[in-house]
């Protein structure tokens, strides 16, 4: 009887504990349940607004001034054939007796020999000797502003024409040679001659 007595007792505990669990404290672990896939939905919305922001492409369209500045300073290009066809003549010494026509078009000047000379010599080559551009104490290099070409019976020189221009260059025939010289006195008005043969 006394044996027993303690397994009875033993016994009614561990049945009271399992009875003794409040109906409430499951009711907390379902509301949680129900509220998580809330804030799980929520967080992809902010994740997609956020990576739509970063997708955009910043704007690439340049402005105005930038557009403006780049079209300054961009260099003029020489004029083309249409344009030489059409100019009118300017002065040269010593250009007709040699066969040469000598044209500007703008800022360009062009010196094309491509007839016989008055000893009824034939145009062979033109060599660049000198391009410069002379200013207020400083001397530029100008033979990227001037062009050369020697084809059989034809000889051309191209260069730009601006103040303080100072270019030499050498034509040749078969039987002659002959310094064409271009210049613009630095500080001085447009000179009505271009240059000469010299």
């Amino acid at each position: 009887m006394r044996l027993f007595l303690p397994i009875l007792a033993s016994s009614v505990l561990v049945l009271a504990c399992r009875s003794s669990d409040p109906a409430g404290t499951s009711a907390p672990t379902a509301s949680a349940a129900r509220a998580a896939p809330a804030a799980t939905t929520a967080a992809p919305e902010r994740t997609t607004a956020a990576a739509a922001s970063a997708a955009t492409p910043p704007s690439t369209a340049p402005s105005s001034s930038a557009s403006a500045a780049s079209s300054a300073a961009a260099p003029e290009a020489p004029p083309t054939s249409e344009e030489w066809e059409t100019a009118k003549e300017v002065t040269v010494t010593g250009s007709t007796a040699l066969g040469c026509e000598t044209k500007r078009v703008r800022e360009w000047v062009r010196v094309l020999c491509a007839k016989p000379n008055d000893a009824n010599g034939t145009p062979v080559s033109v060599k660049l000797k000198k391009a410069e551009v002379l200013g207020a104490g400083e001397v530029q290099n100008h033979r990227k502003n001037v062009e050369t070409s020697s084809v059989e019976g034809r000889t051309m020189l191209i260069a730009k024409y601006v103040e303080g221009a100072d270019v030499e260059a050498l034509f040749s025939w078969t039987d002659k040679e002959k310094l064409l010289v271009l210049w613009w006195p630095a500080g001085k008005p447009e000179p009505r001659q271009v240059g000469a043969f010299k």
